[in-house]
């Protein structure tokens, strides 16, 4: 289903409007010490109200059907709000993973349980192909062992899907979280309102979702980066508004700093990072969503977009701690959770030296 910009703008604003509510910092900073590490209530809220865990599902497995741009501007706006819910690790990471497989009765159950907000999925994938984990077959079925690391949302997980080697290609497998062999630890990570988990199968029983999702995988990735550059936008917006109001309000000499011209200086930089952030993400999403778009011209599009990101995204962070002084430094003010998450993210699905890499492979520049 295609959206007008008329109606993506409302739902940007109607999802900003209920983060506001659901999701303020005092809120971000209680889920940090909760074992679970989001609110269930308000899972349930974005499920049944604003359908988010659907956002790619198709109508026929009771989502909303519909793209990456819309799916972009819900994670720009859920990083703004530090919003701490497993919106990347199921609704984006683990239904895009599915989409891409061959189907199946199995998949398309999935999807509908995915749709629905009762079932939360986590993605465990190696990000080069080359597989940690093993597949085998017995009398009973397919039974994974190996490792995984740094999975989101892995904790909270109902189903993991994992990535394993068969013998004969890379298959996606499906991993029941009571699954008897399967255990997960919480590893400690800069980003506090987001967890990750390593997780360890021993003769874990799983279902098959596609015997060859190999080929599925860089592409799954691409959109992946694209998911991880929008957040980066919505943590950079914040951050800049967050700088400007606190040049307007601190005053020094009896004026306010943003009067003065070094501090403009750092603001206008930041403005125009933002400004390009979202460009490129809007390009990038658009170009993920049309399947027509050639495999190459979407890659270049997506380490383009990932490497700026990548790159701007931290930097208008610390522009924000530099305008605070000597208050950004300390435990009290946010601007520690933004930088956190946003230096997270920078390095997920492929760093800035790596899309960079690709892009000078791609053209020919390295061998």
């Amino acid at each position: 289903m295609q959206t007008t910009a008329a109606e993506r703008e409302q739902f940007r604003q109607s999802l900003r409007l209920f983060l506001q509510q659901r999701s303020p910092e005092s809120e971000v900073r209680r889920l940090i010490e909760d074992p679970v590490g989001y609110d269930q209530a308000v899972w349930a809220q974005m499920s049944e109200q604003l359908g988010l865990p659907g956002i790619l599902v198709p109508e026929e497995h009771g989502g909303q059907g519909l793209s990456v741009v819309e799916l972009a501007i819900a994670l720009e706006e859920a990083g703004r709000a530090l919003l701490c819910a497993p919106l990347l690790s199921s609704a984006a990471l683990a239904t895009t993973a599915l989409l891409r497989t061959a189907g199946g009765d199995a998949v398309g159950e999935l999807l509908e349980e995915l749709a629905s907000g009762q079932v939360i999925a986590a993605l465990a994938v190696d990000e080069e192909i080359g597989q940690a984990v093993t597949a085998a077959r017995d009398h009973s079925g397919w039974r994974l062992s190996g490792t995984k690391t740094w999975v989101l949302d892995g904790q909270a997980a109902d189903v993991l899907l994992v990535t394993a080697a068969t013998g004969s290609g890379t298959g996606l497998f499906a991993v029941p979280g009571t699954a008897p062999g399967l255990s997960r630890q919480d590893l400690a990570v800069l980003d506090l309102t987001r967890r990750q988990s390593r997780v360890r199968l021993d003769q874990a029983s799983a279902t098959m979702l596609d015997p060859d999702f190999g080929w599925s995988l860089e592409g799954m990735l691409d959109i992946a980066a694209v998911m991880a550059s929008a957040e980066l936008v919505g943590i950079a917006q914040r951050s800049l508004d967050l700088a400007v109001e606190h040049a307007l309000s601190r005053h020094q000499f009896g004026v306010p700093i943003g009067s003065f011209q070094a501090v403009k200086h750092m603001l206008a930089d930041s403005l125009a990072s933002v400004e390009h952030m979202r460009a490129a993400v809007a390009t990038a999403a658009s170009a993920a969503a049309d399947p027509a778009t050639p495999p190459a011209e979407l890659a270049e599009a997506v380490s383009v977009t990932k490497a700026y990101c990548s790159h701007a995204g931290p930097k208008v962070v610390e522009t924000l701690i530099q305008v605070l002084g000597g208050i950004g430094y300390t435990w009290e003010h946010p601007a520690h959770l933004y930088l956190r998450r946003a230096q997270t993210l920078a390095i997920m699905f492929g760093a800035l030296a790596d899309h960079r890499r690709r892009l000078a492979l791609s053209f020919g520049l390295l061998t």
